[in-house]
């Protein structure tokens, strides 16, 4: 869920002035990883990959899944497979989840549609408890949707199934 590594520039900026050379590993789909390649073309700092399998045997300060979990089924596998790089901090952005039941739906996506998981926010943060990680910051993932700040459009759904926010999370690893 790298994408065109938007938060990429960002966090170099900030990151190397104080602690030196960045090193940034983008994984996502292939034809993502081949779009967004040629926008770094001299910038040897950052890679794109299309396997989960290029972070292997890698040390990272940090792993970020950045508005991914959504869309991913088995997002108890997946977070698994992040904690299991035993970086120091784990952080999950855009993360629908609530004090509801967990469900899937169809979100609507341009000209189609996509299945979008919504979690459990105390399944979530226990997984992670599992994983080794402890939960240090749960904040409103801000932003506009639709042309509404912060709240989610989540009208069509029962009132037991809303989620009026994502999150951002950011765990550390258990000592």
């Amino acid at each position: 869920g790298g994408g065109f590594a938007v938060g990429y520039l960002s966090c170099r900026s900030h990151v190397e002035a104080r602690h030196g050379a960045l090193e940034y590993l983008v994984i996502d789909f292939p034809e993502v990883c081949e779009l967004a390649r040629p926008l770094f073309p001299d910038d040897e700092t950052i890679q794109f990959a299309s396997e989960a399998s290029a972070a292997n045997g890698r040390r990272f300060d940090i792993v970020y899944s950045a508005s991914a979990l959504q869309y991913v089924e088995d997002w108890k596998s997946a977070t698994a497979m992040l904690a299991g790089h035993e970086a120091p901090y784990l952080l999950l952005a855009d993360v629908f989840a609530g004090d509801i039941e967990p469900f899937v739906s169809l979100q609507l996506y341009h000209d189609s549609t996509m299945p979008h998981w919504f979690l459990n926010m105390e399944e979530a943060i226990s997984h992670l408890q599992e994983c080794g990680y402890d939960l240090l910051m749960k904040e409103i993932s801000r932003g506009v949707r639709r042309g509404i700040v912060d709240r989610l459009p989540m009208s069509n759904f029962t009132q037991e199934r809303q989620v009026p926010y994502a999150w951002n999370l950011l765990f550390g690893r258990a000592s």
